[in-house]
Protein backbone atom coordinates (compact mmCIF):
# COMPACT_ATOMS: atom_id res chain seq x y z
CA UNK A 1 0.00 0.00 0.00
CA UNK A 2 1.47 3.36 -0.90
CA UNK A 3 -0.61 6.31 0.69
CA UNK A 4 1.20 9.18 -0.90
CA UNK A 5 0.04 12.80 -0.40
CA UNK A 6 0.27 14.84 -2.99
CA UNK A 7 1.11 14.26 -6.78
CA UNK A 8 1.79 10.58 -7.61
CA UNK A 9 4.64 10.56 -8.29
CA UNK A 10 7.13 13.17 -7.53
CA UNK A 11 9.28 12.28 -4.47
CA UNK A 12 7.42 9.90 -3.21
CA UNK A 13 7.93 7.48 -6.35
CA UNK A 14 11.78 8.18 -5.94
CA UNK A 15 12.13 7.37 -2.19
CA UNK A 16 10.27 4.15 -2.92
CA UNK A 17 12.94 3.25 -6.53
CA UNK A 18 15.22 3.44 -3.80
CA UNK A 19 14.13 1.09 -1.87
CA UNK A 20 12.62 -1.23 -4.33
CA UNK A 21 15.37 -1.10 -7.25
CA UNK A 22 18.70 -0.41 -4.86
CA UNK A 23 17.65 -2.16 -1.44
CA UNK A 24 16.09 -4.93 -2.85
CA UNK A 25 17.57 -5.76 -6.20
CA UNK A 26 20.58 -4.24 -5.73
CA UNK A 27 20.40 -1.80 -8.47
CA UNK A 28 23.51 0.51 -7.39
CA UNK A 29 23.90 2.45 -10.02
CA UNK A 30 20.58 3.98 -9.82
CA UNK A 31 22.62 5.51 -6.49
CA UNK A 32 24.13 8.51 -8.17
CA UNK A 33 20.85 9.43 -9.77
CA UNK A 34 18.32 9.01 -6.97
CA UNK A 35 20.81 11.04 -4.58
CA UNK A 36 22.59 14.82 -4.28
CA UNK A 37 26.04 14.83 -4.29
CA UNK A 38 26.01 16.39 -0.37
CA UNK A 39 23.46 13.61 0.81
CA UNK A 40 23.74 12.98 4.77
CA UNK A 41 23.23 9.38 6.03
CA UNK A 42 21.57 8.51 9.43
CA UNK A 43 22.03 5.00 10.21
CA UNK A 44 22.72 4.26 14.02
CA UNK A 45 24.61 0.81 13.01
CA UNK A 46 26.58 3.07 10.51
CA UNK A 47 27.85 5.94 11.72
CA UNK A 48 31.48 5.96 9.77
CA UNK A 49 29.75 6.59 6.22
CA UNK A 50 31.25 9.49 4.50
CA UNK A 51 29.01 11.57 3.24
CA UNK A 52 27.16 11.47 -0.51
CA UNK A 53 26.10 9.15 -2.97
CA UNK A 54 29.44 7.19 -2.36
CA UNK A 55 28.23 6.72 1.48
CA UNK A 56 24.46 4.77 0.51
CA UNK A 57 26.62 2.95 -1.76
CA UNK A 58 28.64 1.71 0.63
CA UNK A 59 25.81 0.97 3.11
CA UNK A 60 23.87 -0.89 0.67
CA UNK A 61 26.81 -3.01 -0.31
CA UNK A 62 27.31 -3.98 3.37
CA UNK A 63 23.86 -4.65 4.25
CA UNK A 64 23.34 -7.08 0.85
CA UNK A 65 27.26 -9.08 1.98
CA UNK A 66 25.22 -10.50 5.06
CA UNK A 67 21.97 -10.64 3.30
CA UNK A 68 22.34 -11.56 -0.68
CA UNK A 69 18.82 -11.74 -0.93
CA UNK A 70 18.09 -8.52 1.47
CA UNK A 71 14.45 -6.78 -0.07
CA UNK A 72 12.30 -4.38 1.50
CA UNK A 73 8.45 -4.25 1.29
CA UNK A 74 7.30 -0.72 0.83
CA UNK A 75 4.30 -0.82 3.39
CA UNK A 76 3.01 2.89 3.54
CA UNK A 77 4.41 5.84 2.13
CA UNK A 78 4.16 9.72 3.52
CA UNK A 79 5.13 12.64 1.62
CA UNK A 80 5.01 16.12 3.21
CA UNK A 81 6.40 19.01 1.43
CA UNK A 82 10.31 18.08 1.13
CA UNK A 83 10.12 15.29 3.64
CA UNK A 84 8.93 11.54 2.78
CA UNK A 85 8.59 8.59 5.07
CA UNK A 86 8.61 5.00 3.95
CA UNK A 87 7.53 2.19 6.50
CA UNK A 88 8.03 -1.43 5.95
CA UNK A 89 9.41 -4.67 6.37
CA UNK A 90 13.26 -5.81 5.82
CA UNK A 91 15.13 -8.77 5.53
CA UNK A 92 16.76 -11.48 4.21
CA UNK A 93 18.95 -14.52 5.08
CA UNK A 94 22.07 -13.74 6.51
CA UNK A 95 24.71 -15.90 4.98
CA UNK A 96 27.33 -13.18 5.45
CA UNK A 97 29.35 -12.36 8.56
CA UNK A 98 27.43 -9.64 10.99
CA UNK A 99 29.52 -7.40 13.53
CA UNK A 100 31.97 -9.81 13.20
CA UNK A 101 30.19 -12.93 13.91
CA UNK A 102 29.57 -15.69 11.67
CA UNK A 103 26.65 -15.82 9.44
CA UNK A 104 23.66 -17.69 11.18
CA UNK A 105 22.24 -18.87 7.51
CA UNK A 106 18.18 -17.39 8.83
CA UNK A 107 16.02 -15.77 7.11
CA UNK A 108 15.22 -12.56 9.29
CA UNK A 109 12.26 -9.65 8.98
CA UNK A 110 11.67 -6.87 10.71
CA UNK A 111 10.10 -3.67 10.69
CA UNK A 112 12.03 -0.50 9.26
CA UNK A 113 11.31 3.24 8.63
CA UNK A 114 13.36 5.36 6.17
CA UNK A 115 13.04 8.96 6.44
CA UNK A 116 13.95 11.09 3.52
CA UNK A 117 14.65 15.06 3.15
CA UNK A 118 15.00 16.14 -0.65
CA UNK A 119 16.78 18.83 -2.82
CA UNK A 120 14.50 19.08 -5.73
CA UNK A 121 14.07 15.53 -7.39
CA UNK A 122 17.57 13.89 -5.21
CA UNK A 123 17.78 12.62 -1.97
CA UNK A 124 19.56 15.30 0.31
CA UNK A 125 19.49 13.33 3.79
CA UNK A 126 18.36 9.83 4.80
CA UNK A 127 17.59 8.69 8.91
CA UNK A 128 17.06 5.09 8.99
CA UNK A 129 15.34 2.96 11.68
CA UNK A 130 15.71 -0.85 11.74
CA UNK A 131 13.99 -2.94 14.69
CA UNK A 132 17.46 -4.17 15.42
CA UNK A 133 16.22 -6.68 18.52
CA UNK A 134 13.64 -8.09 16.31
CA UNK A 135 16.93 -8.94 13.85
CA UNK A 136 18.95 -10.23 16.94
CA UNK A 137 16.48 -12.28 18.48
CA UNK A 138 15.35 -13.45 14.83
CA UNK A 139 18.96 -14.38 14.12
CA UNK A 140 19.72 -16.05 17.79
CA UNK A 141 21.94 -13.59 18.83
CA UNK A 142 20.00 -12.16 21.68
CA UNK A 143 17.51 -14.56 23.74
CA UNK A 144 13.43 -13.92 23.59
CA UNK A 145 12.22 -13.09 26.51
CA UNK A 146 10.34 -15.85 28.10
CA UNK A 147 6.52 -14.56 28.03
CA UNK A 148 6.05 -16.75 31.66
CA UNK A 149 8.61 -14.94 33.29
CA UNK A 150 7.33 -12.81 36.36
CA UNK A 151 5.66 -9.29 35.24
CA UNK A 152 8.24 -6.09 35.81
CA UNK A 153 5.64 -4.08 36.21
CA UNK A 154 5.35 -2.07 32.81
CA UNK A 155 1.73 -3.55 31.87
Amino acid sequence: MSAAMGSPGGIAAVAERYLRAVVSRGELDAIDELFDPGHVMHHPAMPDLPDGPRGVREMVERQRRVYPDLVFRVDETLQAGDRVAVRGMMGGTGTGSLLGLPPTGRTIMVAAVYWFRFTGSRIAETWVVIDRLQSAMQQGLVVAPDPSATDPGWT
